[in-house]
Parts: structure tokens; C-alpha cells; sequence
């Protein structure tokens, strides 16, 4: 039943099977197709056990499909899907997904939103989103995006923000900051 398959997939999730745990998800998601919340589990356990990323892409795409309009579901799968496009250096793509957020004032959605118009050269655009965007210090990726906007108007002051942001770990940060010695 999708109920025992739901509570097998909390135990593997607790336990830390995640090998099971995708096995399992995939299960439901057969059984309750129209649950995008398993569809996002789903993508999640899939990125994990080290799947093809088109496999993970596919359940955050359903998981878009049939999310309910506002829903926790709905949010979380344009995040990953904006994150994937980022990663893969599309800033115009990533864009299109965090629209479909909604004119949210969430910090997590303005810095993808600066990160999107920093890789579409859009230094002024990103400047904007950033000034109104108050972060913790120990932001890493807020760290990291106000130091590539910073770098590509050629402010030393980039370099206490991208240190920080290597410091902290922040993947993409060695990166950034050789660019920007450079």
C-alpha cells in the first residue's frame, strides 16, 4: 500500500539508506504519481545514490507538474532546478525558473536571482537585488556572489568576500578568487 511504502521510506531516510530509500521512493512515486512531494524526495534520493543527474532532473520536473500552486513541493523543486541551471553556468534558464517563485523577498531566491544576472553579465542587475539583501556573515554563497559582482567592476573589495566565501567552503569560491587575482 502507498501507506507502508511512505513509512518505509521514513525509516530508510532515518536510518540513512539511501540506496533503499531511492528504491523505495520509486515505488511510490509509481503508486501516487500525483504526490509532488514524493516526486521531490525522490529527486533528492536520486542525487544522492550518485544517479544520472537527468534522472533527478526528470522527478523535480514532475514534481513541478503537479505541485499545487504556493506548496512547499513547488518552491523546492524550482530551487533545485534554478540551482542545476546555475551550476551549469545558465543564468537565463535559472531565471526563468526562480520567475515562477513569484515576486518572493526570500534571501535564498535574491541571491539566485543576483547569481543569475552575474552570469548573464548583468553586473547593475545583481548589484540591485544585492543592496536590498541583508545576509549573515556566515553565508558562504551570499559571500561568494556579492565578491564576483564586486570582482567584475574591479573593487579590491571583492577580496574579503570571496576569502570568506573559500573559507567558509562555499563551492566555487577557489574559483572566483583566481579569477579575480587574475
Amino acid at each position: 500500500s502507498p501507506l507502508g511504502f511512505a513509512l518505509l521510506a521514513d525509516a530508510c531516510e532515518a536510518a540513512k539508506l539511501d540506496a533503499e530509500l531511492a528504491l523505495t521512493l520509486e515505488e511510490l512515486a509509481s503508486r501516487v504519481a500525483s504526490r509532488a512531494e514524493v516526486w521531490v524526495r525522490l529527486g533528492k534520493a536520486r542525487e544522492r545514490v550518485g544517479s544520472p543527474i537527468e534522472e533527478a532532473r526528470d522527478a523535480f520536473l514532475r514534481a513541478l507538474a503537479v505541485a499545487e500552486a504556493g506548496s512547499e513541493a513547488r518552491r523546492e523543486a524550482l530551487l533545485w532546478l534554478a540551482d542545476h541551471d546555475l551550476a551549469n553556468r545558465d543564468g537565463v534558464r535559472a531565471e526563468l525558473w526562480l520567475e515562477r517563485l513569484g515576486a518572493t523577498k526570500d534571501a535564498d531566491v535574491q541571491l539566485r536571482r543576483a547569481e543569475a544576472r552575474v552570469l548573464q553579465d548583468d553586473v547593475d542587475g545583481a548589484k540591485t537585488i544585492l543592496e536590498a539583501l541583508e545576509s549573515d556573515p556566515t553565508d558562504g554563497r551570499a559571500a561568494l556572489i556579492r565578491g564576483r559582482v564586486l570582482a567584475k567592476t574591479g573593487d579590491a573589495a571583492a577580496f574579503p568576500l570571496l576569502l570568506r566565501a573559500l573559507v567558509l567552503e562555499t563551492r566555487g569560491a577557489s574559483e572566483a578568487l583566481a579569477n579575480a587575482l587574475t
